[in-house]
């Protein structure tokens, strides 16, 4: 009888995600779940797209559109940073600006900061869940789901 031991457990936990490395990509932005209140009928169908290009397993850039909470159009950009690895599973975070929350921000791009997990479902493709926390205004406290693949 084979035995599964902690240490081979927390091993194979260690190894790299199956990545597929350096290369472009693009995303499919999902729904979305807003966790705050607000004064506004906020659009969880906030359907877009991206493209982007992978430097390594762990760092990307992308940039694309999206129909924002507010149900406006939004552009933008930004950097992902996942260091962690547990199998296939990537944890890290996420930075960028984006356009579309003019009434909600008081500036024209808006500050994107988030933690992202990311699930490699094979090597040219994975599903990402993001959160971007409440920073104040009328930028809430957000989940955000899309689907990657490489090309």
């Amino acid at each position: 009888m084979n035995r599964l031991s902690l240490g081979t457990v927390i091993a194979a936990l260690a190894l790299p995600a199956p990545s597929a490395g350096a290369g472009a990509f693009a995303d499919l932005i999902g729904p979305s779940y807003h966790t705050r209140n607000s004064a506004h009928t906020l659009n969880n169908a906030t359907a877009g797209g991206a493209v982007g290009y992978a430097f390594s397993s762990s760092f990307s850039v992308r940039a694309g559109g999206y129909r924002n909470s507010y149900y406006r159009p939004t552009w933008f950009i930004e950097a992902d940073e996942l260091p962690i690895a547990l199998g296939s599973l990537r944890l890290g975070a996420g930075v960028g600006v984006a356009t579309g929350y003019r009434a909600e921000f008081p500036h024209p791009v808006a500050p994107m900061v988030g933690v992202v997990a990311q699930f490699d479902t094979s090597r040219s493709q994975c599903v990402q869940l993001r959160w971007l926390p409440f920073t104040g205004g009328g930028l809430i406290e957000v989940f955000n789901l899309s689907l990657r693949a490489a090309f």
